[in-house]
């Protein structure tokens, strides 16, 4: 089954990490504050790098765009979401565009990382999260993840859906998804990553929801 919630928006592609090379790349960080910015710790640095045990997440951009063509360029992965394979040229424009970081009238942060093996160093998907710009106060963190058919299966998706989950939660956020009802299998992603169906639905896709740490200051 087609592992995708739905959303969206990396310029240093920092490669993949093996094992026993995490350092820099096990954690989010904070970027500098823009304006209208209210937190430092809270919006997720979408330029950073990290590990999971088995999967190195790594900014996307338009570089990747060849590489992922190859691996997402299938039709069931959209029997949920709509839509149809993007052309390599859109693809590239796509990916171009999400290097901004940024919605046209600033309002949002677009984190997008590629999902690559750590053992081989191939690309399985990618993940992304889409954030307020004014942190945690001004809504929910979206996110959403696909993952190529041929890697499904093997728990690559919940791995890091619950990854960055616990970022997230950890700074504050409340995360939200937006899935399919008969998107079993990217249900179950978010089940494990620990998300909640709510009785919200937004264009035929059910609300999932996450609430922060009780304990972080907001």
């Amino acid at each position: 089954m087609p592992l995708i919630g739905r959303l969206g928006g990396a310029t240093l592609a920092l490669g993949w990490c093996v094992l026993g090379e995490l350092r820099s790349c096990c954690s989010l960080s904070a970027h500098p504050l823009l304006p209208g910015e209210d937190t430092v710790d809270a919006v997720v640095d979408p330029e950073h790098a990290w590990c999971t045990d088995r999967l190195a997440i790594e900014p996307l951009t338009c570089r990747h765009a060849a590489e992922l063509f190859a691996v997402l360029n299938d039709p069931q992965l959209h029997v949920f979401t709509g839509g149809s394979p993007l052309s390599l040229a859109a693809l590239t424009d796509r990916y171009a565009r999400l290097e901004s970081r940024r919605s046209t009238d600033g309002t949002e942060v677009w984190c997008n990382w590629v999902l690559r093996e750590r053992e081989t160093g191939v690309a399985v998907g990618t993940m992304q999260a889409t954030l307020p710009a004014s942190g945690p106060t001004g809504g929910p963190a979206q996110v959403a993840w696909v993952l190529a058919r041929r890697a499904q299966g093997r728990g690559y998706a919940s791995e890091a859906a619950l990854s960055l989950v616990d970022r997230l939660r950890g700074a504050g956020w409340t995360i939200a998804a937006f899935i399919h009802p008969e998107h079993v299998a990217s249900q179950q992603v978010a089940r494990r990553a620990g998300l909640q169906p709510t009785e919200h639905v937004i264009d035929g896709e059910i609300h999932w929801e996450q609430r922060p740490h009780s304990g972080h200051r907001r």
